[in-house]
Parts: structure tokens; sequence; C-alpha cells
């Protein structure tokens, strides 16, 4: 079974070195970190980017799926990490089921943690113009 087809969320684990998934990639799930650590890194200007580390407890690849982008950035075990991948249908099954505060909350949160709004042809901004 694949994340795309996964009816339920499915716990992987993920090997030191082991990609999770890479920048330009389709959303199809968020990951929570069971145990180990992650490590979020971008290209910019050529150069790799590390833009943070995420240990047990994390959560991680939440706004380019509920935003229907493409990953911002590479994911990428650090130690031997296990995840639980939340397919885009069971979160989107779940947000339905909750009360429309919640859901308000919960988008509320993940805009939070993306920080203010980029400029259009900011190099860390993927959207060149606002038509882009």
């Amino acid at each position: 079974m694949t994340v795309t087809t996964a009816t339920e969320p499915i716990v992987y684990t993920f090997e030191p070195g082991q990609v999770i998934f890479s920048e330009g990639d389709p959303a199809k799930s968020l990951l929570l970190i069971e145990e180990g650590l992650v490590e979020i890194a971008r290209t910019i200007d050529g150069q790799r980017k590390v833009l943070q580390t995420l240990g047990t407890g994390g959560v991680f690849g939440e706004m380019a799926l509920l935003n229907h982008t493409t990953r911002a950035a590479t994911a990428t075990a650090v130690e031997r990490t296990s995840l639980i991948i939340v397919p885009r249908f069971v979160l989107e099954k779940q947000m339905a089921r909750a009360d429309a505060l919640v859901r308000k909350l919960i988008y509320a949160l993940i805009a939070s943690r993306a920080g203010p709004p980029k400029k259009a042809g900011d190099p860390e901004n993927p959207k060149k113009s606002p038509a882009g």
C-alpha cells in the first residue's frame, strides 16, 4: 500500500541519511516524529541551508499538504527515525469531521509556523510573482 492509497496513518522507519521527501515533491502526507531526528533543508542560491532539526514529537510536511503545493524543502533522517505518516485523505477526512472552530485553530497554528508572508521575488519564496 502506498501513501496515496492508505486509509489510515502508516508507521514507517527511515535510516540515517535516508531522504523522506525532496524539495519540489508533491505533498501527499504530513509526518509526525514518533522517535528520532529529522533535518529540514533547502537549496538557496546553490547552497544547502538547514532550516531546522526536529526531534520526537515534531510535525512537518503539513504546510505544503494543506496549501496544496509542492514540498518547499528536503526532509532527511539524521538518525534511525520512526514516523507516523498521515496521508492527505486521512487528514482531510478528520478535518471535515472536526468542529469549525477547531479547524480554524489548526489552520491558524500552521500559518503561524510558516512565519510572516513572503514577498513575490523573495529568494525564499517559491512564487516569483503573485500570478505564479
